[in-house]
């Protein structure tokens, strides 16, 4: 688990937390009966997390997005900016945050 928040649930406020590597719900769940945990969610697990866990949210948006990836470009998930496919997916360096987008 990283420290990640974030607005990926469609909310206009931070609407997600990271638990071990994937992304819940916050405005999902109950408190925890048992005490056990403050909070247990009971929306998400499915996305991966954008800061800890990269190369299975790239995977994932490749699965998701084939026609897409085909073309000769696609969104870095970590910054947003345009990645273009000069060299092949596979070695891709985001050019506007630097970040190699498969780590």
């Amino acid at each position: 688990m990283c420290d990640y928040i974030g607005k990926d649930f469609g909310a206009d406020y931070p609407d997600s937390i990271c638990i071990n590597g994937y992304l819940w719900d916050m405005d999902s769940g109950h408190s925890d009966p048992s005490g056990e945990f403050d909070w247990l969610y009971t929306n998400g697990g499915e996305m991966p997390c954008p800061e800890c866990n990269p190369s299975n949210l790239i995977q994932g948006m490749y699965e998701e997005n084939q026609n897409i990836i085909d073309s000769d470009y696609m969104e870095c998930p970590i910054c947003g900016g345009v990645l273009r496919d000069d060299y092949g997916w596979a070695d891709q360096i985001c050019e506007y945050c630097g970040k190699n987008i498969w780590e």
